[in-house]
């Protein structure tokens, strides 16, 4: 019990230390809020995405280096699955966003989304 609450107590930090470093910018109510939430969601897009990537890569070295051949196999057919998912969450998401809010252009001119190197 006491590590299920010591795990519960350092992902509960993690997943509010954005909260913690938003308080401290002086932003316009919910908007502003929301406009930096959709900031980091922009950041984390494309690394979920590379290590969707990554695990079909892995499963690929796996197959034709390793021994056991199903294991590549899995990771593969893994890794086309996250892929897939996470692509369809992100173009259903756009078409959402275009719906309620109005902004069309978003959802026709759809780009691959990048990190920020700047």
């Amino acid at each position: 019990m006491k590590k299920a609450l010591e795990k519960i107590s350092i992902i509960s930090v993690g997943l509010l230390t954005p909260v913690f470093v938003f308080a401290q910018v002086n932003t316009s109510g919910l908007i502003g809020f929301l406009q930096k939430v959709h900031g980091l969601i922009g950041l984390v897009i494309p690394i979920l995405i590379s290590l969707g990537v990554l695990g079909f890569m892995w499963g690929i070295v796996l197959y034709l280096f390793g021994k056991n051949k199903d294991e590549g196999k899995t990771f593969m057919l893994w890794g086309i699955i996250a892929l897939f998912v996470m692509t369809s969450v992100w173009g259903l998401v756009g078409i959402l966003r275009g719906t309620l809010f109005g902004n069309t252009d978003d959802v026709r001119n759809v780009s691959i989304p990048q990190l920020n190197t700047r």
